[in-house]
This record gives C-alpha cells, sequence and structure tokens, in this order.
C-alpha cells in the first residue's frame, strides 16, 4: 500500500462528501473555531467549502485544499480560496506563517506521513495561530469493549477498504507526536458522536517553539 493508492481511493471515497453540522465533531469545532478572533483560516480537505463559509459568515476569511477538481470549483463559488492539493504527497501550497487558524477535519488518520503533515501545518501558522484537528479516538469505550469481546475497533481496518484509515491515534498517542512538532495539549473535552458511541474528544494546545524564532501556538484538537 502506497501513498498513491491511499490517495486514489480517498479521491473516489470522498468526492461527493459535503458538510453536515448535524455531525457532532464538527459543531464542536465550529464553536471552537468561533471563540477564536476572526483572520484568516486554512480548511484542509475543504470539500465543498461549508465549514469554512459558516465562518466567513463571522469575518473570517477563508482558504482551502481537496483533491477533487469539482469539490474545489464549488468551494471557490462559496467564496473560498480554494486550490487543488493532496497532502499525502507533498507539502500545503500556501506561504509560512499564512493562517490564523488551519482545520483538519478527519484528515491524518488517511495520511502515511503524518509527521509531513503536522509540520506543514505548524509551518504555515502565524505565531499565536490556533489549529483544530479532529480523528476518530482508538481509545474510546466502545473500542475497549469490542476489544475485550474479541472485536475488531471502530473506524479500524486491516486492509485499505471501508473509510481508508491508515493511521488509528489514542489521546496520549497523539499527544506525544504533536509534541514532537512542538504543540503542547491545553484541553482536553469528551462529547457524544452522533453516528456511533464512539466518543468525540477535544484538546487545546500552546506548541513550545522548536525554534526562537517562531512564537507559540495554540492548538485545538478533537478526536472522535
Amino acid at each position: 500500500m502506497t501513498a498513491t493508492d491511499i490517495s486514489s481511493f480517498n479521491r473516489a471515497t470522498f468526492a461527493n462528501l459535503d458538510t453536515d453540522f448535524r455531525e457532532s465533531r464538527l459543531r464542536k469545532a465550529l464553536q471552537l473555531a468561533e471563540e477564536e478572533p476572526p483572520g484568516h483560516i486554512l480548511d484542509i480537505g475543504c470539500g465543498r467549502g461549508g465549514f469554512a463559509a459558516r465562518l466567513m459568515t463571522k469575518g473570517w476569511r477563508a482558504s482551502g485544499i481537496d483533491m477533487t477538481e469539482e469539490q474545489v470549483a464549488v468551494a471557490c463559488s462559496a467564496g473560498l480560496d480554494a486550490r487543488v492539493a493532496d497532502v499525502a504527497h507533498r507539502g500545503l501550497p500556501f506561504d509560512d506563517q499564512a493562517f490564523d487558524c488551519v482545520f483538519a477535519g478527519e484528515i491524518i488518520e488517511h495520511l502515511v506521513d503524518t509527521d509531513l503533515f503536522l509540520a506543514e501545518i505548524r509551518r504555515v501558522l502565524k505565531p499565536g495561530a490556533c489549529v483544530i484537528l479532529t480523528t476518530p479516538n482508538l481509545a474510546s469505550f466502545e473500542n475497549r469493549l469490542r476489544l475485550l469481546l474479541g472485536l475488531y475497533p471502530m473506524w479500524v481496518d486491516y486492509r485499505l477498504a471501508g473509510v481508508g484509515h491508515v493511521r488509528a491515534y489514542t489521546p496520549r498517542i497523539l499527544k506525544r507526536q504533536l509534541g514532537t512538532h512542538g504543540f503542547r495539549v491545553e484541553k482536553h473535552r469528551v462529547i457524544g458522536c452522533r453516528s456511533s458511541r464512539s466518543g468525540l474528544q477535544t484538546m487545546s494546545a500552546i506548541p513550545g517553539s522548536p525554534s526562537p524564532a517562531i512564537g507559540p501556538h495554540r492548538l485545538q484538537w478533537t478526536s472522535s
């Protein structure tokens, strides 16, 4: 399984995905973003631009990337500076320190090189900016029960199938990886999940800077 295989799978699987604010993770992510002063947000995996467009009504400027030209065209018509890009293969097509907030909803679990992904997020953030991430929680209560019963965890597969997840995170492991990129988690909240009983979690963090030239960023993390 290569990054190219994963990209082809994701492009086919999520070509028609649209924003559904009935999802508790999106409502929580939106709430976190609205707690920040309006600035310039980057939506990674923006789809048709629904999430960022909602923030634009609150005074935000919005950019986005997605894998398909069709989705990007719709996002552009909604007012986003949207571009076709695939974070599985290369960095983000934006300048250093360009954004006040980055939103990556259910993205990191689909990537092989997650370190490149987090490094690129940090690169494009301004000093003091925030990050909002969502990802499934491997250590959710339901998954613990499933393992006790000898059942396979939710949102994980042994091959490229289903929703295409190739990485799985517990809160502790994600905190550790974020720490290697200079992020420090500030908050961790647990909320419900509409589509299953695998809990959602929210974290906020301020990362220390590996370079004196880059000030600290505040990270807000949500995992399902």
